[in-house]
């Protein structure tokens, strides 16, 4: 509760000097993102000693490394609904949990949730496959799309034809697969994707960027990571 007044309070502050110092109209979005992205690295700190460990109806509450010889992909999304953007994040961890891969893009556009979430699922895929990344298991907090994927029939609507095609991804690589993890599983991407709408397209090898080292913690178990940077 503090935080969260301390960074209202220098919200309001910021805004308020931008205008005093004719700086123009400051930017409400930067701003609130900002805090947000700042709140949520704070928190995550606070909550390494809450991840669960346990299985529930077969749902991951905690990130768990892939076995030794496969890949461990993680993706998700967040948008930003005022200016039509949404931002990707993927990241890519080997059995030993050290970071390989950490990508982000940043899209315009206007489009359903279930759209942006195949979206996430799709360039993860696609990064893994062009980095020579297989085979591999794909997680997203999507249940939704991790459904549509494995019905193994046609979509239907807009949503249809990023669904369709991976499968066929999935069919062409050997051992690989895609699973439901809960979103407390999988916040290393979805702080990646919250990244990518206040900056650009980037992808990191044999590493990550530094603040998101803090949010891997709390979606890793056990605790020990290792990192190349």
């Amino acid at each position: 509760m503090r935080l969260s007044f301390f960074l209202s309070s220098f919200g309001d502050w910021f805004c308020r000097n931008q205008l005093v110092h004719n700086l123009g109209n400051p930017d409400l979005d930067i701003v609130v993102n900002w805090a947000t992205l700042y709140l949520d690295e704070w928190r995550s700190i606070h909550i390494l000693d809450s991840v669960s460990t346990s299985r529930n109806d077969g749902l991951l509450s905690g990130w768990r490394p892939p076995e030794e010889g496969f890949w461990k992909i993680n993706t998700d999304a967040a948008s930003c609904y005022k200016d039509h953007l949404i931002g990707l994040g993927c990241i890519i961890r080997e059995a030993s949990s050290k970071v390989k891969m950490a990508a982000v893009w940043k899209l315009t556009a206007m489009v359903s949730p279930v759209v942006v979430e195949a979206l996430e699922v799709k360039c993860g895929i696609q990064l893994a496959m062009e980095a020579g990344l297989v085979p591999f298991q794909i997680e997203t907090d999507s249940l939704q799309v991790v459904n549509l994927v494995s019905a193994g029939s046609p979509s239907s609507g807009e949503v249809g034809p990023i669904i369709d095609e991976i499968p066929g991804f999935l069919h062409s690589l050997p051992s690989c697969s895609i699973d439901h993890i809960s979103r407390k599983g999988n916040t290393a991407a979805h702080s990646l994707a919250k990244r990518a709408l206040i900056g650009s397209d980037f992808c990191w090898v044999d590493g990550c960027p530094q603040k998101l080292k803090l949010r891997i913690l709390p979606d890793k178990f056990p605790r020990h990571i290792r990192f190349n940077t």
